[in-house]
């Protein structure tokens, strides 16, 4: 298995070099292995493709687009128990000398794994790889990753959690070769490494090139809905691309960064559920007006430590409130603080024409007829009460407002 990272690899010349390759994204537990190999602050996606490499990949084809991919290939090279290990320079650019240099590094891969595995460039499997390697029709509503690479797990995760089909454009996804020559069945094979050079280097740029102003194509889209952009902790250069992003673009965008490590993700569940609510606020449905009790509405907030219920009238003026402790069963203290306020109205549940709730055990309150996170709840709370307030800090169980 020939293990690759970076979108810049030549994975089609590697195919018809008879290579059966798989890039190296998934996440790890931890970077026990990869520590004891090197130092600590290499970048935690270098370091799980150290620790995937390891296991999944007898060879490894690697590209310099970052000075961590360096340290690993450094890394791995003093380990040698890969039977191909090799580095591709990469240019900043596809200016003539870029294309020339890099043909160059396609020339040199081909003979070094030629000589090591005694195979021959097969045409067929080159242009199959590539046409493979087309970018795919978008023709409905979308959501796009956008930024740093982001993993085979992160991906998945993601997809259960929006609504709208995902596509992947970060630094290693998207991938996307441009459309063959015309006769490029007849090309001889310094021809076809000339347009293959020039069609790598033509790939949406990652912010590694010097010149990144094709990357407006990934978020220039009339189907793209909002954006998921992804940073990996400690590469500033994504962290460029998103304040750049930011100014560019008026679309939705949720930044989330990870480790390569899956420990954030219920952090990022709540984040990406209240992203869904902005790009389609729910719609409650509220049954009709109650003969008994009026309409009220009540408001659960199922935190960690307390739970909250607040319940308001039609004038939209707090009528009762409760708290109480919220123990080890969510929906108990949910039901506990419920009849605490309907004790002190007088009204049983047949009074509420709606109970919406929220927290981190929202969704374990069966009696709720919505549940909404505390993200978005805290949102439309201060702009309702100050269309002024721009930024809001919540700190575990207290909350303040700017």
């Amino acid at each position: 298995m020939t293990g690759y990272t970076c979108k810049y690899t030549p994975v089609e010349l590697l195919i018809a070099l008879g290579a059966e390759t798989k890039i190296l994204n998934s996440e790890v537990l931890d970077f026990a292995a990869a520590e004891r190999l090197t130092h600590t602050t290499l970048c935690c996606h270098a370091k799980a493709v150290l620790q995937q490499s390891l296991k999944e990949a007898d060879e490894l084809v690697l590209v310099s687009c970052c000075d961590s991919q360096r340290r690993l290939h450094d890394v791995l090279k003093a380990r040698g128990k890969h039977s191909f290990l090799h580095l591709m320079a990469l240019p900043h650019g596809d200016e003539p000398c870029a294309r020339l240099q890099f043909k160059k590094e396609l020339f040199r891969l081909c003979e070094l794994y030629s000589s090591r595995h005694n195979s021959v460039f097969d045409r067929q499997k080159f242009i199959a790889a590539c046409r493979e390697a087309a970018p795919p029709a978008v023709d409905r509503p979308f959501l796009a990753v956008l930024g740093a690479r982001v993993s085979s797990q992160m991906l998945e995760f993601l997809q259960e959690k929006v609504r709208y089909s995902l596509l992947d454009l970060t630094c290693s996804g998207n991938r996307r070769l441009e459309n063959l020559p015309d006769g490029i069945e007849t090309m001889d094979f310094t021809e076809l490494m000339e347009w293959y050079a020039g069609a790598l280097l033509r790939l949406v740029p990652c912010m590694r090139m010097t010149d990144v102003a094709g990357r407006r194509v990934l978020w220039e889209n009339d189907n793209l809905q909002g954006i998921i952009y992804h940073t990996v902790k400690f590469c500033d250069y994504y962290g460029f691309d998103y304040a750049r992003l930011k100014k560019e673009t008026k679309l939705p965008i949720l930044k989330l960064e990870s480790d390569y490590t899956p420990q954030s993700l219920g952090q990022f569940a709540t984040r990406l559920e209240a992203f869904m609510e902005s790009l389609a606020p729910q719609r409650i449905a509220f049954p009709p007006k109650k003969a008994v009790g009026g309409r009220l509405f009540a408001g659960i907030d199922s935190g960690s430590t307390t739970t909250n219920i607040v319940v308001l009238n039609e004038k939209r003026e707090i009528v009762a409130s409760a708290t109480v402790r919220t123990g080890a069963n969510v929906e108990k203290s949910a039901r506990a603080a419920l009849e605490e306020v309907c004790s002190k109205l007088g009204t049983g549940l047949d009074g509420f024409a709606a109970i919406v709730a929220t927290g981190y055990g929202r969704n374990s309150i069966p009696f709720a007829n919505a549940a909404v996170t505390e993200i978005t709840c805290h949102a439309r709370g201060a702009y309702f009460l100050n269309p002024a307030v721009r930024t809001i800090v919540d700190i575990a169980g207290a909350r303040t407002a700017r």
